[in-house]
């Protein structure tokens, strides 16, 4: 009988995946149990089809996600049988896609990263998220924005106003100065879209709105 012809990563590539993600699911942050196949395995995003692929980037540490569970639970099961969620995350490519080109979510949503063929994590350019938000120091406060132009209209006043405003307080007074940093916004769309959408229905400070000038600000942080 003709031996079966070995179509996964080898030793190597695996033991790069899971030390990529530190022995933990890629995709809910869980701890995995101890044998592959049950407990955890790993998924790949461009899928291989039913007699497997000669592609040397099927097996590719960019094109592999460490998971909890088989095919048929855990995390691997989520992917499975939810695809288009799995294709909005990432996790679930097309033929044709580049792995190493497609950013993946992971840790229960709270991180876009993309994958490296040395088997790392990569940042994803803030401009392939599409998703924003000003960042206040010493509040450590995340206001969603629509854009980056108006991320950094509202942190250029934030910042203004920040100035004006040390100037007239107690200088005996040891607190922290804040500033307003534009940042992509780090966790799942969903969040980004849900925290805008709850700033528009209420949104007392002016963050939506085009910023006023320095001497009339419409930011009141009274709690300063």
């Amino acid at each position: 009988m003709a031996r079966r012809r070995a179509t996964g990563p080898d030793r190597a590539t695996v033991d790069l995946v899971l030390e990529r993600a530190q022995y933990s699911c890629e995709v809910c942050d869980g701890e995995l149990g101890h044998v592959r196949g049950l407990h955890w395995s790993l998924h790949h995003r461009v899928p291989r089809g039913m007699g497997g692929t000669t592609s040397p980037m099927a097996n590719s540490p960019a094109n592999l996600l460490l998971v909890c569970g088989s095919g048929t639970t855990g995390c691997h099961a989520v992917i499975e049988h939810n695809r288009s969620g799995a294709r909005a995350a990432g996790w679930l490519l097309s033929h044709g896609q580049d792995p190493l080109q497609v950013p993946v979510l992971l840790e229960r949503g709270l991180r876009w990263q993309l994958l490296t063929a040395e088997g790392s994590y990569a940042p994803v350019p803030p401009e392939d998220t599409g998703q924003w938000c000003v960042y206040i120091t010493g509040m450590d406060d995340l206001i969603p924005m629509p854009d980056r132009a108006m991320a950094e209209r509202r942190a250029t006043h934030f910042n203004q106003w920040s100035e004006e405003y040390q100037k007239q307080r107690d200088p005996s007074r040891d607190w922290p100065v804040p500033r307003a940093e534009v940042k992509p916004w780090p966790y799942a769309p969903a969040d980004h879209a849900e925290a805008l959408a709850e700033l528009r229905d209420d949104d007392p400070e002016g963050w939506l709105l085009e910023p006023a000038t320095p001497e009339t600000p419409r930011v009141d942080h009274r709690s300063l």
